[in-house]
């Protein structure tokens, strides 16, 4: 394969470990780090960064979670190297952020510690430009918090304040939480708004303590119209870092400043933090984006493979639903394993051992199991099964072809879909590409003939046979 082939592979990596290191984390090591080269038949890859210390703390920090993002996508690799290429006689671009990075090294480990630029920058607030509403997926996991954040967003420090949102990762708590950012803007372009991660936030006060400048930052968290905090679970054990956001809490929530925190627990379940902070977190709305089920992963891929101007058979959209039952961000990470697949060879259709391979990672890789634990069934094994003895094709089945003997057969599988896999009729409605009241009436249509219809009763008969 030609390098220009196998460098399309590192946007990969780097999106493999933005999904999986804190953002401050991979916002600061990885934004430079380049691809060069693969050599040694593919057993090594050689990697621009773009300073001698970039380089050490690269290897003594991340060389793991490296080395795993980059086999995921050169399987051969066995070594990383890393060549420091330093631009020359040339100013860098200043980050737009509100954070500039200086970093010690101690006797311990190495530590980043940031040097504060407390001048407020105008329109710089430390929001990604992505992290829209309008680019944000309402699933019915995450409904609730939507309409949550979508409401203060339109009136910050009237309705529900704070506003504490928690999920597990990869749900899109970030992105929400950036999105009222900048709906807020939008809104009201001369409020103050400032987003930082939890890190940033001790970071900053730790500085500040070192520098004796503490006034500063108390003006660069407390002169604010809207605060939002991510992963504020980090706090936990940091008790000078917990009083400082303390009183940073009791100054913006006196003033009616709208305050957001994020976490991955709700709080009551936060460790190591002080009780009084707990009941501050608790004290306007806790609302949490729960794990999605089939129906809202099925939605949430429809919607990339717009995006990514990408087509796959309906019938790998729900193995991909069914494999992939941990978050959003791994359903997108296998759609773009899938579309570099497809880009890198052209006219090639993806078989199904290629998809499999790239669900095989997945705990939810296995089809679902129906009643009987040695038994897998799921909604392709139904359709299967379903094409097959009633001679209709799967293209038939999935498709607008309102033909009696097709429609039945649609019918039969909504109906086994919901009696024998226990789907809701959201879900099924996806998997057919119809409304839920369409599944609803498939039930009970089919079920209102059986004992009536013999050859309905015969098939449905044998498919509670096959499922269960």
């Amino acid at each position: 394969m030609t390098l220009t082939a196998m460098q399309h592979y590192w946007p990969l990596v780097l999106s493999n470990l933005k999904n999986t290191l804190p953002l401050s984390h991979f916002n600061t090591w990885f934004s430079a780090v380049k691809f060069k080269e693969l050599s040694d038949d593919g057993r090594k890859i050689t990697l621009i960064v773009p300073s001698q210390f970039n380089k050490t703390y690269l290897q003594s920090k991340f060389n793991s979670q490296i080395r795993e993002a980059v086999q995921k996508y050169y399987p051969n690799v066995v070594h990383v190297e890393y060549v420091v290429e330093v631009e020359k006689d040339e100013e860098k671009p200043q980050s737009q952020s509100a954070i500039e990075f200086s970093v010690t090294e101690t006797d311990d480990e190495l530590d980043i510690v940031t040097k504060p630029k407390f001048a407020k920058p105008k329109n710089l607030h430390n929001l990604n430009p992505k992290y829209t509403f309008e680019n944000f997926i309402t699933t019915n996991c995450n409904e609730l918090a939507v309409k949550v954040a979508k409401s203060i967003a339109a009136k910050p420090g009237q309705l529900y304040n704070p506003v504490f949102l928690y999920s597990g990762v990869g749900l899109g708590k970030t992105h929400l939480l950036q999105a009222v950012g900048h709906a807020v803007l939008e809104k009201f372009p001369s409020y103050q708004v400032r987003y930082s991660t939890c890190e940033q936030f001790f970071n900053l006060f730790l500085s500040s303590v070192q520098q004796r400048n503490n006034q500063s930052f108390k003006e660069y968290f407390r002169d604010v119209d809207v605060l939002l905090i991510d992963d504020i679970q980090f706090i936990a054990g940091k008790e000078a870092t917990q009083e400082a956001f303390f009183h940073t809490f009791n100054e913006l929530h006196q003033q009616n400043k709208q305050i957001i925190l994020t976490s991955d627990k709700p709080p009551k379940s936060l460790g190591a933090i002080e009780e009084r902070l707990i009941s501050r977190f608790e004290w306007g709305m806790v609302v949490d984006i729960s794990k999605p089920e089939l129906e809202d992963r099925l939605n949430v891929l429809d919607h990339k493979l717009k995006q990514l101007n990408l087509n796959l058979p309906q019938e790998y959209l729900i193995r991909i639903g069914e494999a992939v039952n941990t978050n959003f961000r791994d359903l997108e990470g296998v759609l773009n394993r899938l579309q570099a697949r497809l880009q890198l060879i052209p006219g090639k259709p993806l078989e199904t051992y290629e998809l499999e391979k790239v669900l095989s990672n997945f705990s939810g890789s296995l089809p679902i199991k129906i009643n009987i634990p040695s038994v897998s069934a799921g909604p392709i094994e139904l359709i299967d099964y379903i094409c097959q003895i009633t001679h209709v094709s799967k293209e038939e089945l999935l498709g607008k072809s309102r033909q009696q003997n097709i429609a039945q057969a649609r019918q039969i599988a909504m109906y086994g879909a919901k009696e024998f896999l226990h789907l809701s009729y959201p879900a099924i409605g996806s998997i057919f590409k119809r409304d839920h009241t369409t599944a609803l009436h498939a039930w009970q249509k089919i079920h209102g003939l059986l004992g009536k219809d013999a050859w309905v009763t015969k098939i449905v008969d044998t498919l509670r046979v096959k499922m269960i």
